[in-house]
């Protein structure tokens, strides 16, 4: 049962400063907004987690809402509720002078609750904002801001805080709670806490890296950090070296060692799983490391860390030394590594990768991603028709591999398959594609017949998940008459597939697109909704970042000129003044070979060169610092074969 806990008698707040404060703010809080705060017990160990019921409720008949906010970045949601306690002298925050001491930003939200049915009541635990420096008897009452223009003040809460029993304390540092190892606070706890920040970048590992920080055992805990950093098996995540890096700037101000340095140095004397995890912290922190150290050492990290290297950082794993785990990983039964070992593998020995990929299309015996088995550069595979038809006859083939590799020798099989499927609730244009390239009379009507479901309007999401496979003659004839439709995601969709994979013959019909898109919004431009500014922004995106050709500075203030909006006219503006100097290449993260060249996507080296090449002979270009060494010679070499210049 909660224990709702009385006020002080009326004659003990003559003298009282903090009650005295109390009482003015409740005199000045709204009378239609009451804010409770109730805990479970009158004593706690010094230490012991304090749990708070918080509720706001309404008064009367007026309609209040509040916040529903109940979680920030780091869990404590400061702002919305502040904790006065007393004797403040006796009491802190636990972060403060830490990062963190303001709260983060982000987080979990419950929208707007009305309180007019029912109070708004959820749990906080006190230790996250008040730490208790040594037993006593205390107060605290809470301020909330839930409720716009209202501030609401709750009872006042009083008890007591005891000396923790030795054993009980023991017991709470061997279950190894992050969050009740905070709230102990003893060198004990603290050290436990340190340990936990073994487990990588998790919610434990974070409430270890809070703990840590906010510490009154800072001291004794920065060179525990230190000497552990070297040893040989201890993991070292980035959240430990983040951890280690902010401890010393609380402990030693302006001191800055190179604790990642000290890290590359030891790295070699590390053992088992923690030189694996060590290795790709460095990698993650773009410290050169040994691709052969990596590829022997890769096994040894946890599965999401394998993928989460093997996506994200591919360029640095790109080396022969990789073969031998990467046919590992390809030959394990399930899981998302098979599909990211086959692409790479591919890279690396494209022979070996497309074997397999032709086996898996014709009798597969994996569940492999459609990004692994779209991997080959031909338009078509003929030879596996036969065997791509019979499995979608048995409902076993994704209906993208349809339209990315079988020919029209297998019209009719697909088209009594198509026929025969029941309507569902969902739509797919993927085999209108097909039909398209093979019998353009079919693949329009039925395009246009599921596009009249308001789910399937926009056909930019299907032909994206195709990629430049899904075009056609037809379907860009049609897409071109798309872009007069009265549905704006229709036309939206057009433009989108249109810009990323038209032909040059496009350009015009976007141009006259945005040109009566300004000439109808003319005069006003206030009335443009969210979806008008979209589709005008979609407009510009697939007249400048389409890879049929480049638009030069002049081109771009025809379209700043044909702006109905200041977001057009400010983001067309931002590519003008990049226009005017060397042309930036920069590398997508993930760990692939997909290039942005000013605003237009390549994907991969052969894309990047023929983008190039529509550039006039001479055009100097820019290197993203993001660039690894490795893919940034390439680059280089590329431009540089194409004709133009790279600045230093």
């Amino acid at each position: 049962m909660r224990i709702w806990l009385a006020l002080f008698a009326v004659a003990a707040m003559a003298q009282d400063a903090f009650l005295d404060r109390w009482r003015a703010l409740r005199a000045m809080e709204t009378a239609e907004l009451r804010l409770a705060v109730s805990t479970s017990k009158q004593e706690y160990y010094l230490g012991e987690a304090i749990p708070l019921t918080i509720r706001y409720s309404a008064v009367g008949n007026t309609p209040i809402t509040v916040d529903g906010r109940l979680q920030d970045r780091i869990g404590r949601l400061n702002g919305v509720e502040q904790f006065v306690a007393d004797p403040a002298g006796d009491t802190e925050d636990p972060l403060a002078g830490t990062i963190f001491e303001q709260g983060g930003l982000g987080g979990l939200s419950g929208g707007p609750i009305p309180l007019a049915r029912q109070p708004f009541e959820f749990a906080r635990t006190l230790n996250d904002w008040v730490r208790f420096r040594k037993p006593g008897t205390f107060r605290v009452y809470v301020i909330g801001r839930r409720v716009t223009g209202m501030t609401a003040v709750s009872n006042v809460l009083t008890f007591t805080i005891v000396p923790a029993p030795a054993a009980w304390v023991d017991s709470q540092i061997r279950q190894g709670d992050p969050d009740t190892l905070r709230y102990l606070d003893t060198p004990e706890a603290a050290l436990a806490l340190a340990r936990q920040l073994d487990d990588g970048d998790n919610v434990a590992a974070f409430q270890a890296h809070l703990g840590v920080l906010g510490s009154r055992s800072r001291p004794l805990l920065l060179p525990y950090l230190e000497g552990r950093l070297t040893a040989p098996d201890q993991p070292v995540w980035p959240r430990y070296l983040d951890t280690l890096q902010r401890l010393e700037e609380l402990v030693h101000p302006g001191r800055k060692t190179g604790y990642i340095e000290r890290l590359r140095a030891a790295v070699n004397r590390k053992q088992g799983a923690a030189r694996a995890i060590c290795l790709k912290t460095l990698v993650e922190l773009g410290r050169p490391v040994s691709p052969a150290a990596l590829a022997g050492n890769l096994r040894a990290l946890p599965e999401r860390e394998q993928v989460a290297l093997l996506e994200t950082n591919w360029g640095v794993l790109r080396n022969p030394a990789m073969l031998p785990v990467l046919r590992e990983l390809y030959a394990l039964p399930r899981g998302p590594l098979p599909s990211i070992a086959l692409r790479r593998l591919y890279a690396l020995a494209p022979e070996e990768g497309r074997a397999l990929i032709l086996s898996q299309l014709q009798k597969p015996d994996k569940n492999l991603a459609w990004e692994a088995l779209a991997l080959l550069p031909d338009d078509s595979l003929p030879a596996l028709d036969e065997a791509l038809a019979a499995r979608l006859e048995a409902g076993s083939l994704d209906d993208r591999l349809i339209v990315r590799y079988a020919t029209g020798a297998i019209l009719n099989r697909v088209k009594q398959v198509y026929r025969a499927r029941p309507p569902g609730p969902g739509c797919s244009l993927l085999l209108p594609f097909y039909f398209l390239k093979h019998d353009p009379r079919f693949g329009e009507a039925e395009l246009r017949r599921t596009m009249q479901l308001p789910a399937c309007m926009d056909m930019a999401h299907d032909v994206n998940s195709v990629g430049r496979s899904a075009m056609s003659p037809a379907l860009e004839q049609i897409a071109i008459s798309m872009l007069a439709s009265p549905y704006v995601p229709v036309k939206r969709g057009a433009a989108e597939t249109l810009g990323r994979y038209g032909s040059a013959a496009v350009q015009e019909p976007l141009w006259e697109t945005l040109a009566y898109f300004r000439a109808w919004w003319k005069g006003k431009e206030p009335q443009i909704g969210q979806d008008g500014l979209a589709f005008e922004r979609t407009l510009r995106l697939a007249l400048v970042q389409s890879n049929a050709w480049v638009l030069d500075v002049d081109a771009l203030r025809k379209i700043q000129a044909l702006c109905s909006s200041a977001w057009c006219r400010q983001e067309t503006g931002e590519w003008i003044a990049e226009a005017a100097g060397p042309v930036r290449i920069s590398l997508l993260p993930g760990g692939g070979e997909d290039f942005m060249v000013a605003q237009t996507l390549c994907e991969g080296y052969v894309a990047l060169e023929r983008r190039l090449h529509m550039y006039p002979r001479g055009t100097t270009f820019q290197m993203d610092a993001a660039i690894r060494e490795e893919g940034r010679a390439t680059t280089v070499q590329i431009v540089q074969r194409v004709g133009h210049r790279v600045q230093p």
